[in-house]
């Protein structure tokens, strides 16, 4: 019994201190600049796959992943020519392993990205508000907030805006239907002049 009152007690002290963080991070936002621009936005796989891919994530470019495809396809040139002088079978099997390898090096690391797009496109509804000196997003019970003080990394590509607050390496994908054409030029601004690129 007592072990069920210590429970309730703990749940109840849980439930005031997340009131209490909630209250607090609601007048840490409140105390920042104007509010620039609000919106609210259920993430699509293709938007989120985009952010993912965009972000540097993958690493299908990049002077590693060159030289690494670049000894594949020596390796394979290589064991075709050797099996074209001597006629060793071998040559042709390491070739084949060769060509596996190089293709799993290109797809493991889009197949991975594209599991993450449909995981963080869950069909949540994320809400984000502008001001003029931080981003505000909020998602279920989760806020994160992003100053603009060239602290945190910004890349817009063709359909998204992608955000990465560098102290937590946190990712965010904006989708950019979710900015009105009319306010597109002043909230990318304003984002871009207060981010890095990434």
């Amino acid at each position: 019994m007592e072990n069920n009152t210590n429970e309730h007690n703990n749940e109840h002290i849980d439930s005031i201190l997340h009131e209490v963080h909630s209250s607090e991070e609601i007048n840490k936002f409140r105390t920042k600049g104007i509010l620039v621009y609000e919106n609210e936005f259920t993430l699509t796989d293709s938007e989120a796959y985009d952010g993912l891919k965009n972000s540097g994530m993958i690493k299908t470019t990049g002077i590693r992943s060159v030289v690494y495809n670049v000894l594949l396809l020596l390796a394979m040139a290589g064991f075709i020519f050797s099996y074209a002088v001597k006629g060793n079978f071998n040559d042709i099997v390491f070739t084949f392993i060769s060509a596996v390898v190089l293709a799993i090096v290109w797809t493991v690391p889009i197949i991975s990205l594209k599991k993450l797009a449909k995981v963080n496109a869950n069909g949540n509804s994320i809400k984000f508000r502008l001001y003029e000196d931080c981003l505000h997003i909020l998602c279920n019970d989760n806020s994160w907030l992003i100053e603009l003080d060239n602290s945190n990394k910004i890349r817009i590509s063709k359909n998204v805006i992608i955000i990465k607050r560098l102290k937590d390496n946190q990712l965010f994908v904006i989708p950019l239907r979710a900015v009105a054409d009319r306010s597109k030029e002043r909230v990318l601004g304003i984002l871009r002049k207060g981010m890095m690129d990434l």
